[in-house]
């Protein structure tokens, strides 16, 4: 199973093969398509790494533009470990 490489808008994100996760839905946004400068170019949307926050706003914009996206992404923090959370709600 390979997952599905998509452009829209010039942003690019990457959705897993269908039925991999079950009912739940996700995506892999790619670099391509932000705003923000070197060294986060360029859709950089992490929000902790000191990138300018206005540039991850518009990043994050454009991503939802480009998944006609309805509601903003759920955001995780990466943790290593062997704790595992579920996601219910927006």
């Amino acid at each position: 199973m390979e997952e599905r490489i998509t452009r829209s808008s010039g942003v690019g994100f990457a959705e897993p093969p269908e039925g991999w996760l079950g009912r739940a839905q996700a995506v892999l946004a790619l670099r391509d398509g932000g705003v923000s400068l070197a060294p986060f170019a360029s859709l950089n949307l992490g929000r902790s790494a000191g990138d300018d926050p206005l540039a991850v706003d518009e990043n994050e914009r454009r991503l939802r533009a480009a998944l006609r996206a309805p509601l903003p992404p759920a955001r995780i923090r990466l943790e290593h470990g062997r704790r595992c959370v579920v996601v219910d709600r927006p």
